[in-house]
């Protein structure tokens, strides 16, 4: 079944990471925007992450246990490995 209006699984490899600022995550963490930010974005404290693409969100996808998403090697590592910097908030 091929599903209109999501993008082929070619595109989704393509998609860049994010360059996010160093700035210390605080709880009151932005709302994603996917109309300003383009690609794998860390979303909840980067517990995961929120995928953006062409301004439309294709949604959160968690790490799992003991994982956080990397911005900067766009993926989920070990949580020790990972330094969150900046992480915007999304719905799980």
């Amino acid at each position: 079944m091929i599903l209109s209006g999501l993008p082929s699984m070619k595109a989704i490899q393509e998609v860049p990471v994010v360059d996010v600022a160093t700035t210390t995550t605080t709880e009151e963490d932005t709302p994603c925007d996917c109309g300003t930010s383009e690609g794998l974005i860390a979303a909840n404290g980067c517990d995961g992450y929120a995928l953006c693409v062409d301004a439309l969100d294709y949604g959160y996808q968690p790490c799992g246990p003991g994982y956080k998403f990397s911005q900067r090697h766009g993926y989920c590592d070990l949580a020790q490995n990972v330094e969150c910097t900046k992480s915007c908030t999304t719905a799980v």
